[in-house]
């Protein structure tokens, strides 16, 4: 019985790392699986994103097309984080420091909202994260608001999400032309992570209570 394709397989195809014993197995199984297919294809174009030089930003409708292609995979394809983690010679990583957090300063609870909400801010070398956590009427739940400001002019690719405590699959949700993205989940403790054009952005893990 043939072993059946993982995603740790597929994204060493795409990187042309596979053991060549194990290729031709797997290339046949993804030759008989769309889902596969799909998954590798989203991949090679991931990486081949990652390799390409940044110093002339590609077409709006590229990039859009590409960002398309990355949210319609299934929960169960390679993450962002998963694809960076295996070219990380390609793939420069940022972690940003917190600056402001009005749970920690009082004085501050109403800035910028209510006195429910709280407000953190984040900076690092290349860009300014900004996000609020909010109660939506239920109890065990948060909305969270943020945006991801660039310093230079890079695009805003992808928000990253997951709980550091039950180590859930990894999220993601869209973010707009000016890097701006809502998200709801449980209380829990999070770790954000953003691309930022050739680059990986993260957060230090919030309480988000």
């Amino acid at each position: 019985m043939n072993q059946p394709v993982s995603n740790e397989e597929l994204v060493a195809l795409a990187l042309d790392e596979l053991d060549p014993a194990r290729r031709s197995e797997v290339q046949a199984q993804v030759a008989a699986s769309p889902e596969a297919a799909r998954t590798l294809a989203s991949v090679k174009l991931a990486v081949q994103t990652m390799r390409t030089d940044d110093s002339v930003a590609p077409p709006a409708e590229v990039v859009q097309r590409v960002l398309g292609l990355m949210r319609t995979e299934a929960p169960a394809s390679p993450s962002l984080m998963d694809i960076a983690s295996r070219v990380a010679d390609h793939v420069q990583e940022y972690l940003c420091r917190l600056v402001r957090d009005t749970m920690a300063d009082p004085a501050l609870a109403g800035f910028r909202g209510t006195t429910e909400s709280r407000h953190l801010s984040f900076e690092c070398d290349i860009a300014e994260i900004d996000i609020q956590v909010s109660p939506n009427g239920n109890d065990s739940r948060r909305i969270i608001r943020g945006q991801v400001a660039p310093l230079n002019d890079d695009i805003v690719a992808r928000i990253a999400w997951r709980s550091t405590l039950t180590g859930s699959p990894e999220q993601e949700v869209a973010a707009d032309s000016s890097g701006v993205f809502v998200l709801e989940c449980p209380v829990g403790v999070y770790e954000l992570s953003a691309c930022v054009g050739a680059s990986v952005v993260r957060i230090p893990p919030i309480n988000v209570a």
